[in-house]
C-alpha cells in the first residue's frame, strides 16, 4: 500500500543479469506476473527488457505487454554479451550487465524495432548509453515517450539531468524559433 502512494508507476524488471535464471522465466510467468500485477495497482506499469532479446523473442513480449494492458515498456535494461572490441580484457568473463556507452546501440536497435511495431498507445521509454544531451534528444527524435539515465548519471553527478533539460530546452525553443 505504501508503494501505491509513493511511486508514480511501477517497472517491472524481469532482466535483471545478476539474479541467476530470472530472464527465463520472462517467458514462462511473464503474462500472469503482468495480470496480477495489473489487478493490484492504478498505477502505470512498464515492463523494462533485456538487449539481448531477438526480433522473434520482442514480438512476444510486445504481444505479451500489449495483452496484459499495462502501459509501456522501458528499453533496455543492461545486456549480458560481451562481444564488444572496446571491453577491456579483464571484463570479458566477468558476469553480470554492461551498462552505459557500449550498450547504447544495441539498446537502439531495440528501441527502433518497438518504435515500428508497438501500438501508438504503447509508452516507450529508452534507456541505455545517454552521456550528452544530443544523445538525449536524438532518442526523444526518434519518437520515444521517456529517457532513463543511470550510467551517465553516476558519471556525471545529479546535475547531469539539469544540464540535458536545460540544453534540450535551449535547443527545442530555437527550433520553435525557427519554424517562425
Amino acid at each position: 500500500e505504501l508503494m501505491e502512494v509513493v511511486a508514480d508507476y511501477f517497472s517491472i524488471n524481469v532482466t535483471s543479469p545478476n539474479t541467476p535464471g530470472l530472464r527465463e522465466i520472462q517467458f514462462k510467468f511473464l503474462p500472469e506476473l503482468l495480470e496480477e500485477i495489473r489487478k493490484k495497482t492504478g498505477k502505470p506499469i512498464l515492463l523494462k527488457i533485456s538487449p539481448d532479446l531477438t526480433f522473434q523473442e520482442l514480438e512476444k513480449i510486445l504481444e505479451t505487454t500489449e495483452n496484459s494492458k499495462i502501459n509501456g515498456i522501458i528499453a533496455t535494461n543492461t545486456t549480458t554479451s560481451r562481444d564488444f572490441k572496446e571491453l577491456p580484457e579483464e571484463f570479458k568473463n566477468q558476469a553480470g550487465g554492461i551498462s552505459g556507452r557500449l550498450l547504447a546501440q544495441k539498446s537502439l536497435e531495440i528501441t527502433k524495432w518497438l518504435l515500428k511495431n508497438k501500438s501508438k498507445d504503447l509508452v516507450l521509454v529508452n534507456s541505455g548509453g545517454i552521456f550528452s544531451a544530443k544523445e538525449a534528444q536524438s532518442r526523444l527524435e526518434l519518437g520515444v515517450d521517456l529517457i532513463q539515465i543511470y550510467t551517465g548519471l553516476v558519471f556525471n553527478g545529479p546535475s547531469f539531468v539539469k544540464a540535458i533539460n536545460q540544453e534540450i530546452l535551449c535547443t527545442f525553443g530555437q527550433k520553435i524559433k525557427d519554424k517562425r
